[in-house]
């Protein structure tokens, strides 16, 4: 029994065919793996918001309080 050999066009396909589900399980592992520590992932973008926010408010407050015990002082 010989083997026959694939011709280009089934070649191409199954090339193609193959790099979609290599991405496919990318995907999919990337999902998996966001929904089970999303919890986790949605924290550190909490607490990480609130600390810029409270870096921003200081650097407007500091310069008043500054120059408010500059005067008294």
């Amino acid at each position: 029994m010989s083997q026959t050999t694939p011709d280009i066009g089934q070649a191409l396909v199954q090339a193609i065919t193959n790099a979609i589900t290599a991405l496919a399980n990318i995907i999919g592992g990337v999902a998996s793996a966001i929904s089970q520590y999303a919890n986790t992932i949605g924290t550190i973008i909490v607490v990480g918001g609130v600390a810029y926010l409270a870096w921003r408010y200081m650097d407007r407050i500091v310069p008043f309080i500054r120059g408010l015990f500059g005067r008294i002082f």
